[in-house]
């Protein structure tokens, strides 16, 4: 189940922690929150126009692609 935000959201929205990885320098920012609808991630635009990445949802997995 996941932890629930309602400092941030009202009402309450299910909220997953992630960590972004810089491709090119590897430089990484820990603990962001992402918004999650069910069992499923989302990620904003902003995160989807800066990295590339391989999104295997039948397979419940995803992978990096490195330029």
């Amino acid at each position: 189940m996941p932890e629930y935000d309602a400092n941030s959201f009202d009402p309450p929205a299910p909220v997953a922690y992630a960590t972004l990885r810089h491709p090119a320098t590897g430089a990484s920012l820990s603990d962001v929150p992402m918004l999650t609808d069910q069992p499923f991630g989302i990620m904003g635009r902003n995160i989807l126009n800066a990295v590339v990445l391989l999104l295997d949802g039948p397979h419940g997995m995803w992978e990096e692609q490195k330029p």
